[in-house]
């Protein structure tokens, strides 16, 4: 993210860009609060299937984000 904000802030970024990312970036964040709370909850379970499924989905989004932020930043 940080090169995102440094490309950001020499105004090359786009509008539709940077709304690109804001959204690509929420996904990633709602991604992650799921890995905690099937984390927390597989702790105390054995409900290891649905916090495989939701680290996956983390990693796509965390995957997809950084794709995003690349085709922008190295045009």
């Amino acid at each position: 993210m940080k090169m995102w904000a440094a490309y950001v802030h020499t105004g090359k970024a786009t509008t539709d860009q940077e709304a690109k990312v804001r959204k690509a970036y929420e996904r990633y964040q709602l991604s992650m609060n799921a890995v905690i709370d099937v984390g927390k909850s597989a702790t105390t379970t054995t409900n290891n299937i649905a916090l495989e499924h939701v680290v996956n989905t983390a990693v796509a989004a965390q995957t997809d984000l950084v794709n995003l932020v690349q085709s922008f930043t190295k045009k």
